[in-house]
């Protein structure tokens, strides 16, 4: 399975759908603009249904990275000297 990779160099699933669902939406915006293409109708781009459909793959994608700097940021034990 081809994943990228984000920020911190891992691959991510949350990260490939985000970007799959970005370039999903972003090649609908660009061919809205005739309104057929030989046989096929292309449906009108609708603002609010792009980001229905956007926004979950987003919120999933930058909550889990907020959670993951969290969770590294508590694990962290503070060395002899360190005070918080």
């Amino acid at each position: 399975m081809f994943l990228l990779k984000d920020s911190s160099g891992k691959k991510s699933i949350s990260y490939t759908m985000m970007i799959v669902g970005f370039c999903i939406i972003s090649l609908w915006l660009t061919v809205s603009i005739v309104a057929k293409i030989g046989h096929v109708d292309i449906r009108q781009f609708s603002g609010s249904e792009a980001m229905s459909y956007f926004s979950p793959l987003a919120l999933l994608y930058f909550g889990r990275k907020w959670s993951d700097s969290k969770t590294i940021s508590s694990t962290e034990v503070p060395e002899e000297g360190d005070q918080k």
